[in-house]
């Protein structure tokens, strides 16, 4: 019998250290997980203060941006989906300092509406290989290259993840203990199964 997988979704302060841990059934929805789970966890932690989440692509959607922006959660995220490149006249050179280092950024800034009546910011980083990279922030009151350096810092926490996996085994099973089974926790039935199949082939026979 197959058993639902599980997907753990790790929360890291903004020094890249582990906040908090959701546990879910296996799931690709960043975006369900952020708006069910992560933010009103989040929202006890912090009390009344704002909180910025910085998450990727996954997680993009206008609709909850504009609704976690009146709630108190600000975010910052690449922007998805296809854009029109900037004139490189557009970028000036700025300086930040990442995790003690000090490094040199391309970087041009507007505002852009996404969705019907909604304005980000959109921060955009020039490489010297012609490429651009768009961030998406509903914060104003940060300089354009701290809103680059949060969102390209998130590599820190999927470098570590990385190198959990190669040196320590992190995807590996643990333990071979066994705990007691959750009783309300639906499963489906082998001989259910088998029984719709037998209906469906005497249909098709009738």
């Amino acid at each position: 019998l197959c058993m639902p997988a599980t997907t753990d979704f790790w929360v890291n302060d903004a020094n890249c250290q582990p906040l908090f841990l959701v546990t879910a059934e296996a799931n690709d929805s960043l975006l369900s997980m952020l708006d069910n789970e992560i933010i009103p966890h989040m929202k006890k932690l912090a009390g009344q203060r704002r909180v910025t989440l910085i998450f990727d692509r996954e997680g993009w959607s206008p609709k909850f941006f504009a609704k976690w922006y009146q709630d108190g959660i600000d975010v910052i995220t690449y922007r998805k989906g296809k854009y029109d490149s900037w004139l490189e006249e557009n970028f000036i050179e700025t300086g930040s300092v990442i995790s003690g280092r000090a490094v040199t950024y391309r970087l041009g800034e507007r505002s852009v509406r996404i969705g019907k009546n909604f304005w980000m910011r959109e921060v955009r980083r020039l490489c010297d290989s012609g490429h651009q990279t768009s961030v998406m922030t509903t914060r104003q009151d940060l300089a354009a290259e701290q809103i680059a350096s949060r969102m390209f810092s998130r590599w820190s926490q999927e470098n570590f993840f990385r190198y959990m996996r190669h040196e320590y085994g992190l995807d590996h099973l643990l333990t071979y203990d066994a705990e007691q089974a959750d009783e309300s926790h639906m499963v489906p039935s082998p001989e259910y199964k088998n029984k719709s199949k037998q209906i469906a082939k005497l249909k098709t026979e009738l």
